[in-house]
């Protein structure tokens, strides 16, 4: 059954691009084959190997066309072996080149033959085509795994040019950790939905969400009297308490509150939290799909500027620039991760505005000024960036306070969690070979029609965007 995508490339200059899309494709439920990935060491005839695969098991032959490919005699024989495969067994579209340089399409006579496939421009762009092409020509999928990350650096570790090393690395990760949390969560049940608007509308200096007719908080004493209601005093009829150590280790109950429940709520509070924090210090709400960011405007920071504070190194940032005629804001979303520990998730966004306060409606408008902008900045600009808007929460102390009930400061640090590698990473000297790689992967399938069945997949269910 021929159900393989075998990946041909010149080796060792293309062999980012072809782990990449290795990957990709396992992700995607693609059986492929590589031969970094698939040849070990020590088979007895890896040509046979190929060769069979090309010939017996290979739906597609992904030529990855570069300036390099037909200086490998390996891929020149694999090419030309899958075009006579394709001639002798009458496969339709069987060779299709991927280009992912500025390779001219005349490199080799019969090659602008083939409906060649550009990632040059833009490796996921690429990718979709190719998606759709290998969904409209009905290519199987199978359940597969996709590769470790571990596959990956061994393979391209092999390769000096790309910049990888073997040495120790700290890096920082977007993952904010929360290292303690109140004993209690308290749910509080209210005769109507109504009564527990009523009191969640007064508002309170630390958080408290709603959930139908109950109101969760980490707060025992939450306010009876509703002030704004003629001092109307609105009493719960019932209360749970369950314990947060619970919650995380886990406990089995077949009524409400079950273990989704209580681990959804606490999310739902702590991420009220952070809302409440950004609100405090002065920021603004962008809404996003799914989502919401938050930012700085114009002049809310003294010039702009916040400074990012390491162990023995302070680096200042910009969280607010100058964009043309407008301005840019350094954005951040956050979800609550409960495992492997308990975290805030940040996300890092870019918005623009015309004023440096509102921002732009136009998501089209937004998205392209994104990639422009955001192409100029590399790993160590993120990192600041996201370090800086932690300290500039802190005002100037050494942690940042999050009231989470009366009598419970959250401290959180200023930097994010960190994790050490044993394998290092330096940044090619032309960063234009990375700004390829800047737009996310969430954007695959914004545009145009989706591959065959990708459309009617159920969304995930996502977390309410506001309480109140």
């Amino acid at each position: 059954m021929r159900d393989t995508l075998f990946i041909g490339h010149a080796n060792p200059q293309d062999n980012e691009f072809a782990l990449w899309l290795y990957s990709k494709l396992a992700l995607e439920k693609y059986k492929g084959w590589c031969d970094l990935k698939d040849l070990y060491g020590g088979e007895r005839d890896f040509w046979d190997e190929i060769q069979n695969l090309i010939r017996d098991e290979a739906i597609k032959y992904l030529l990855v066309f570069s300036k390099h490919t037909f200086g490998k005699d390996g891929v020149l024989d694999e090419y030309e072996y899958a075009r006579g495969i394709a001639k002798d067994f009458e496969l339709r579209d069987f060779v299709i080149p991927l280009r992912i340089d500025d390779v001219p399409y005349n490199q080799r006579i019969g090659i602008n033959r083939y409906n060649v496939i550009d990632f040059k421009s833009s490796w996921l762009r690429g990718l979709k085509r190719l998606f759709l092409k290998l969904a409209n020509d009905e290519v199987p999928k199978i359940d597969v795994s996709a590769p470790r990350i571990s596959d990956w650096i061994l393979n391209i570790q092999t390769g000096k040019k790309l910049g990888l090393i073997k040495r120790k690395e700290k890096h920082y990760s977007n993952w904010w950790p929360i290292n303690r949390l109140p004993k209690r969560m308290y749910l509080f049940q209210y005769t109507y939905e109504a009564q527990a608007q009523t009191i969640i509308e007064e508002g309170a200096d630390y958080p408290v969400i709603r959930h139908g007719n109950y109101l969760v908080s980490f707060e025992q004493n939450i306010k009876r009297v509703a002030e704004k209601k003629d001092n109307i005093e609105i009493n719960p009829i019932d209360t749970k308490e369950v314990l947060t150590k619970d919650v995380i280790a886990g406990y089995d109950s077949p009524e409400f509150p079950t273990l989704t429940d209580s681990q959804n709520l606490l999310k739902r509070l702590l991420k009220k939290a952070f809302k409440n924090l950004m609100y405090e210090r002065g920021l603004a709400r962008k809404v996003l799909s799914n989502d919401q960011c938050f930012f700085y405007r114009h002049h809310t920071l003294y010039k702009n500027w916040a400074i990012a504070k390491y162990p023995n190194r302070k680096s200042r940032r910009k969280l607010v620039g100058r964009y043309y005629d407008g301005f840019w804001h350094y954005a951040v979303s956050a979800q609550v991760r409960l495992s492997p520990f308990i975290c805030f998730s940040l996300k890092s966004h870019i918005l623009f505005s015309d004023d440096g306060f509102n921002i732009w409606d136009d998501d089209s408008r937004l998205h392209s000024a994104r990639r422009s902008k955001g192409r100029r900045w590399f790993n160590k600009e993120w990192r600041d960036l996201i370090m800086a808007f932690l300290a500039s929460l802190a005002e100037g102390k050494d942690k940042v306070i999050i009231k989470l009930e009366g009598n419970f400061l959250l401290e959180m640090p200023l930097l994010t969690r960190e994790f050490y590698a044993n394998v290092g990473y330096d940044e090619p000297e032309t960063k234009e070979r990375l700004s390829i790689l800047y737009e996310r992967d969430e954007s695959l399938y914004e545009l145009d029609e989706l591959p065959s069945g990708l459309g009617d997949q159920e969304p995930e269910t996502s977390e309410a965007l506001d309480d109140e």
